[in-house]
């Protein structure tokens, strides 16, 4: 019984690895070549389309670029359960590394007139600088869609003994304590029409957590519902040497 219990499981392994690399090339790349179609059709490389044709395109890129991120997220959470996934950590200044994920957001909070403001400290971070940034585009990618038009988003940085924490303050509709914990579960989603009107995998902040907690820190959140939220995480301060961990 035991040995068909371990051939059962090693099965269902496997049958999961083929199905990831399925995404990753059957669905991600034909995805990538609609993608760019959209593109290019929006600049007119295929003529003059109305404005009602303009806005349908720009509706689908938008789509299509939601389907690539939530692959994307899926195949990330494959290779962080499977070790698959390398951290390259360095000593970096932190203060590039936000204005990076500042500069990718403010694409989409521009047109709903939401200002980003971020913190001045720049302590030096032993970090993964890719890998930070994808937590706080993350994190502030949240907060654009759930905060009001011509909000204030908030890049706080705290310096402690041997860490650095980083804040994301927003000022959305807050989080029920009830929800606090179980956001940064797959898949977990809170249930508040607020939160479902924009969509999502139910991933991204189980991405975040695992990433902060294999940079040695941790992730959290304060809120009051109607009064905002404060996403945070840490991250160690400078070591003075560079490592390469497998996950």
């Amino acid at each position: 019984v035991f040995h068909r219990m371990a051939d059962k499981l090693a099965e269902s392994a496997r049958v999961k690895q083929e199905f990831v690399q399925m995404i990753s090339h059957d669905l991600r790349t034909p995805l990538t070549a609609i993608l760019g179609t959209f593109e290019l059709l929006s600049k007119g490389a295929y003529g003059q389309l109305s404005e009602r044709g303009q806005t349908r395109i720009v509706d689908a890129e938008r789509e299509s670029q939601r389907l690539i991120a939530m692959i994307n997220e899926l195949l990330d959470i494959e290779r962080l359960e499977s070790g698959n996934l390398q951290l390259l950590r360095e000593d970096l200044d932190l203060q590039p590394v936000m204005l990076r994920a500042i500069e990718a957001v403010s694409v989409i909070a521009a047109p709903r007139g939401i200002k980003l403001e971020s913190s001045t400290i720049n302590p030096r971070v032993n970090i993964d600088g890719d890998r930070v940034v994808q937590i706080l585009i993350n994190l502030l990618g949240n907060a654009v869609k759930y905060s009001p038009e011509n909000g204030i988003i908030k890049v706080n940085v705290i310096e402690k003994n041997s860490s650095v924490r980083i804040e994301v303050v927003d000022q959305g509709p807050g989080i029920p304590e009830k929800d606090r914990n179980l956001i940064f579960e797959r898949f977990k989603q809170i249930e508040s029409q607020d939160y479902k009107r924009a969509g999502s995998s139910g991933l991204g902040l189980a991405i975040c957590a695992a990433l902060a907690e294999s940079h040695g820190g941790e992730i959290g959140v304060d809120s009051e519902v109607g009064q905002g939220s404060c996403f945070w995480f840490t991250v160690l301060k400078s070591t003075n040497q560079s490592e390469a961990i497998r996950l």
